[in-house]
């Protein structure tokens, strides 16, 4: 030491002669120097520099990606041993570098794997093997470090080729794909396979399996209850659609519109649109003679097939709590759906169009009255007249309407009705209630709507006597001198006839 005490040497560096020691393992003891065989005393002076011992390059090589270093040496501690790779911190925890822990691996391209592990993150190596001087970390994809990215890979998307899916936490998953573009998902689902129907992915602990591309690129996930895919549940029998190698046979199921081929292969899948509930039972099948194929109903809602495995939505009837009663043809190509929510029922025609079945008529029909005796007698005096109508059933009244909605025919019934179902026969109307049958006869109330000028008022009837009894029913008392009246005069006898 400078002040002629001796100390012992615990560091030494040796550059071309010139010498810095450390005694003690001391940073306020280090000395510098130059050995020479002319002097062996006062060779030594204060290191002026911080201290050099402090942090020590043991293993380093240009062409090695590693290096092992000693930190913290001070204080006469032996620091601790450190290795980094390629320039980033890589600790040793029981027994492993950061990069031995792997914890999934992806082939994304050919020749090159990914993988990648919850601590050290994401590296990228080949497929013919990944020694340390092969492996290089991934440039940053869409603001996510390959270091905070804790699993990597394959996703499938429909329509799509798979994609490298990188897991990064909190952002939750970035999606690679193969020419370089980059989407974010809430979550990367690890592609397991597909059976051409159904498609497989893990997430995690998390097994999603949802259907394989269908026509409107909507995604059916496959859920299971008591033990059996939705899938597995019909709602009917199958129907065909198609003839010779295009046939094919489509069951209504929990999960969707489910389609087989000639060899009765599962090859498609369509959702219903109502998003339902795993406990939801399948939907009731309704075969009619539309060229549609089919319909289907579950509690307020009705769905129609429109050729291609595509169930739309219909408008719900009489609010949520209503439940469907039947569907079937109605006139004019329109569909007939009756409804009821317990107190009270309905019914609704609708029409099939590209967004589905769409609400046309509530509690009404078209009647096309062109044949009707009173308007073939006068044909003449309706020349140009459009001669379909339409027949709203309210609870005390029926309400008839030109089709431009400019003219408006009441017929009061005799009674409020909890109507059940009606009927055209010929050119009488049947009203079921719920414990009677009535009568009304619309011949000459279609030509008094259509032969009167929009807005004038309607002649006031004769009065029409008492309503004629039906076997086994009660007599009804005498009607009022209104439009009822006017539809007993024109069919020469009482308007409503009622059975009990």
């Amino acid at each position: 030491r400078p002040d002629g005490k001796a100390c012992p040497v615990t560091d030494l560096i040796n550059a071309q002669g010139t010498v810095v020691i450390r005694c003690n393992g001391r940073s306020d003891a280090v000395y510098t120097g130059v050995l020479t065989a002319a002097k062996d005393t006062g060779v030594f002076a204060k290191y002026t520099e911080p201290d050099p011992f402090v942090k020590l390059e043991l293993v380093k090589g240009d062409k090695l990606p590693w290096t092992w270093e000693a930190v913290e040496r001070v204080q006469g501690s032996p620091g601790r041993l450190t290795f980094s790779f390629k320039g980033e911190p890589n600790p040793l925890a029981n027994g492993r570098f950061d990069f031995d822990r792997i914890t999934s691996v992806a082939v994304f391209e050919a020749e090159r794997l990914e993988f990648a592990g919850d601590v050290g993150g994401w590296f990228r190596g080949y497929r013919n093997g990944i020694p340390l001087t092969a492996i290089e970390r991934p440039e940053n994809i869409a603001g996510v470090e390959p270091k905070q990215v804790a699993a990597v890979g394959l996703m499938r998307q429909a329509g799509k080729p798979l994609q490298l899916c990188l897991s990064a936490g909190s952002v939750g998953g970035v999606l690679l794909a193969p020419d370089g573009t980059t989407n974010n998902v809430a979550a990367c689902f690890e592609d397991q396979g597909t059976d051409g129907l159904w498609t497989y992915a893990k997430s995690g602990r998390l097994l999603a399996i949802e259907s394989a591309e269908n026509p409107r690129r909507q995604t059916v996930t496959r859920r299971m209850r008591a033990g059996r895919f939705g899938d597995d549940e019909a709602g009917g029998v199958p129907f065909v659609t198609g003839e010779g190698e295009a046939a094919r046979y489509r069951v209504p199921t929990r999960a969707g519109l489910l389609t087989f081929d000639q060899s009765l292969r599962r090859i498609g899948i369509a959702p219903w649109t109502d998003q339902a509930k795993a406990t939801d039972p399948p939907p009731t099948a309704y075969y009619g003679q539309r060229g549609s194929g089919a319909l289907f109903t579950r509690d307020a809602r009705v769905f129609d097939f429109l050729g291609e495995g595509r169930p739309a939505t219909a408008l719900p009837a009489g609010g949520a709590k209503a439940k469907v009663l039947s569907v079937g043809d109605g006139p004019f190509s329109l569909i007939k759906v009756r409804w009821t929510d317990g107190k009270k029922r309905g019914f609704f025609m609708g029409r099939v169009g590209e967004k589905g079945l769409g609400l046309s008529l509530e509690n009404a029909f078209p009647l096309d009255v062109s044949t009707f005796p009173a308007i073939v007698q006068r044909r003449s005096r309706l020349a140009g007249a459009d001669l379909l109508i339409t027949v709203t059933i309210e609870p005390d009244k029926l309400v008839l309407h030109d089709r431009a909605r400019t003219r408006e025919h009441v017929i009061s019934l005799p009674h409020r009705m909890k109507l059940r179902n009606y009927t055209m026969s010929g050119t009488t109307l049947l009203l079921m209630d719920e414990d009677r049958l009535v009568e009304v006869n619309l011949n000459k109330p279609a030509w008094w709507l259509l032969q009167k000028t929009p807005g004038a008022p309607i002649p006031a009837p004769k009065p029409a006597g008492s309503a004629q009894v039906l076997p086994g029913g009660a007599p009804l008392p005498a009607l009022p001198a209104t439009a009822t009246a006017t539809a007993a005069a024109a069919a020469g006898r009482p308007a409503a006839t009622t059975a009990r």
